[in-house]
């Protein structure tokens, strides 16, 4: 692993191991709770700031600055929602702070440091908190009731962590297998792998997310066509290729045959309410929690007009609740949310708080692709960090959790994971 501390004085060294032991301590526990993730997550920021060789690098990032703008700009807006709304006041503010440390991914970037070796070992660590923790809280009910099962996170949040799992159990495969030398190491770890894959299929399936399969329709077959179809023709790893793409069919389609009336039923309920969409028929739009579809078309009407109505700097973060509140559906006014990130920012933050966005995503895809480029990032792991950035994207459209204290943790490390290369800009091959 590249070593930060390397040639810098004693205390600079000290913060680089209470960084990195805050890297560690996060990534382990971003799926198990939010004390011991949100303690790792101050202490790779404080050792940032209480280490003065980290400036000269972060001053000249824009990402930093672009930061710190959006920052300052969402506390004025939510000071004058604070005093137009005094009753909510509280609500406003805590929304705010949730808003302004999604922009803490470039924290977790600078202590992964470009490195591979260190990005692979915090995505086990991540992965292997969110198995146990899942596991943990594993009940027989969820294989029978009727509810939606989220094994400790709410349905729609374990759907978005398993299918991120997912992708990268396809995608990593041959890096997970490992050498075929030893034969006996290398069967365990392909049983291990096809059981994680069946089991992660299984529990995406139980969650009844139609988001979730949908993205993953629309995500994994081109990323896996991209990470095997070269290696299919080099001769190094064309034992490797087919049988990755071949497992990972056949696992996945053996769980969708055996649940197959389970997906007919849940993909067919809302035929009638896409019915009424398509010839905008608003009266048969259900707003109920008969269609989730339909309550996803109001909420949509909904808040593009509220948008309308204060489109450069929005209401302020955690209008959303009392703007829903105020609706003239009784239906929806229970609602916290409006089921998808792009519209929440629009009406929070109006079209310049969503500029800040895009210029941060803008830059963040722009040097992922630039490393890539370069050749100082491997092939697979670009793969997989652009699918889950894309996964994240078509999930958005309908889901609302960027301020929700377990998606803010999954960003933060998949945000770093994907800047740490623009961040460093890393000149020599990675390490693999």
């Amino acid at each position: 692993m590249s070593d930060l501390s390397a040639g810098r004085s004693p205390w600079s060294r000290v913060c680089h191991y209470v960084g990195l032991g805050g890297l560690f301590l996060f990534a382990g526990f971003m799926g198990i709770g939010p004390s011991f993730t949100a303690l790792g997550l101050a202490a790779m920021l404080l050792a940032i700031l209480a280490d003065p060789a980290a400036w000269p690098r972060l001053r000249g990032e824009p990402i930093v600055w672009l930061s710190a703008g959006f920052v300052l700009l969402l506390a004025v807006r939510t000071a004058f929602t604070a005093s137009t709304f005094p009753e909510t006041a509280n609500e406003h503010w805590n929304a705010y702070f949730a808003w302004i440390r999604l922009w803490l991914f470039w924290v977790v970037a600078w202590w992964l440091a470009a490195d591979t070796r260190r990005v692979f070992l915090v995505l086990s660590l991540a992965l292997g908190g969110f198995l146990l923790y899942a596991l943990w809280n594993l009940q027989l009910s969820d294989f029978y009731a009727d509810a939606r099962p989220g094994f400790g996170k709410t349905a729609l949040a374990f759907a978005l962590y398993s299918g991120t799992a997912l992708l990268g159990l396809g995608l990593l495969a041959p890096r997970m297998w490992g050498p075929r030398t030893r034969r006996g190491r290398f069967v365990l770890r392909v049983g291990l792998w096809a059981v994680l894959l069946a089991a992660l299929a299984g529990g995406l399936l139980l969650t009844q997310s139609r988001l979730m399969w949908i993205a993953l329709v629309i995500v994994a077959p081109p990323a896996l066509w991209l990470r095997y179809a070269p290696a299919v023709r080099t001769a190094t790893r064309r034992r490797h290729a087919p049988a990755v793409v071949a497992l990972v069919v056949v696992l996945v389609a053996a769980v969708a045959i055996g649940n197959s009336a389970f997906l007919r039923d849940r993909l067919a309920r809302e035929s009638g309410t896409l019915a009424s969409i398509a010839r905008l028929d608003v009266d048969n739009i259900p707003d109920d929690f008969s269609s989730s579809l339909g309550t996803r078309f109001h909420l949509y009407h909904l808040g593009w007009e509220k948008w309308l109505e204060k489109p450069l700097l929005g209401w302020g973060p955690g209008m959303n609740r009392v703007l829903i509140g105020s609706s003239e559906r009784e239906n929806l006014r229970f609602r916290v949310d409006l089921h998808n990130g792009y519209l929440e920012v629009l009406v929070c933050a109006g079209l310049v708080g969503a500029l800040f966005f895009f210029f941060g995503a803008l830059r963040v895809v722009r040097g992922l692709f630039a490393a890539r480029r370069r050749e100082v990032i491997p092939r697979d792991l670009f793969l997989f960090v652009m699918s889950v950035l894309v996964l994240v994207a078509i999930w958005n459209l309908a889901a609302y959790r960027m301020v929700h204290t377990d998606f803010r943790y999954f960003w933060l490390l998949f945000g770093g994971i994907a800047f740490s290369w623009t961040l460093w800009r890393r000149a020599e091959p990675p390490a693999t």
